[in-house]
């Protein structure tokens, strides 16, 4: 940063990621559009090729509007992020940005982050590649019961690592 302080102009709220979202939505749609008629192999085809890195586009937009930098002001970035969400399957991005949140507060705390396996997920998958590939391929599911075991956070401890039982 000494050297090239010039690159904090980088860091920050970047208002034009909204459009990119904006963008990415829109062709998601016209794409599913254009191929509705095709044989089902084009269909998947895209959906495993456009699809799946338009998908990933827009959660990674989502990501940056739960850090607020797309906008300074907390609205637009959730408008943003629930644009973000429309072509998702299971759109998520209002309780994602709550978990992902918390796990930034409280990253390694077993009741508080969301991003960590629960422990029979991990004596599951164990270090067995294929387990861990079926593992990667039902990803989703395991993320979305995680915040099932993630404790409320109590009053007064917010920025603070609460002591483990």
């Amino acid at each position: 940063m000494r050297r090239h302080p010039e690159i904090r102009e980088l860091i920050g709220p970047n208002p034009a990621t909204f459009w990119w979202t904006a963008g990415i939505v829109a062709l998601q749609i016209v794409v599913a559009w254009l191929v509705a008629d095709q044989r089902w192999w084009v269909v998947v085809a895209v959906a495993y090729t456009v699809g799946a890195f338009a998908d990933h586009a827009l959660f990674v937009m989502i990501h940056e509007t739960a850090h607020r930098l797309v906008f300074k002001r907390r609205v637009p970035n959730i408008l943003t992020a629930l644009l973000a969400s429309l072509p998702q399957v299971f759109p998520g991005a209002v309780s994602f940005s709550k978990y992902h949140l918390k796990h930034h507060a409280f990253q390694g705390v077993y009741e508080l982050d969301g991003d960590l396996p629960f422990r029979w997920e991990a004596r599951l998958v164990g270090r067995s590649p294929l387990r861990k590939a079926l593992w990667l391929l039902l990803f989703p599911i395991f993320q979305a019961i995680r915040p099932w075991r993630v404790k409320e956070v109590p009053c007064g401890t917010v920025g603070r690592r609460p002591t483990s039982p």
